[in-house]
């Protein structure tokens, strides 16, 4: 997955996905897309999600 940053908002662009990653002074939204590719290879929406949460949480807390 490459991410191509334009001031705090990054697209997203990978095979089988893409999105955009938004950082605020209060939060950090991520937005993923899973193509058909991702979907066939067995990608479920709801572990890709609580893996980029858990991932997310532990890399702010890191520089908290």
């Amino acid at each position: 997955m490459k991410l191509e940053w334009s001031g705090n908002s990054a697209r997203l662009k990978g095979t089988g996905a893409s999105g955009e990653v938004s950082v605020h002074d209060d939060k950090v939204t991520v937005t993923v897309k899973l193509g058909m590719i991702a979907r066939a290879a067995g990608v479920k929406a709801d572990k890709l999600e609580a893996s980029i949460s858990r991932r997310l949480a532990n890399a702010l807390s890191q520089t908290a």
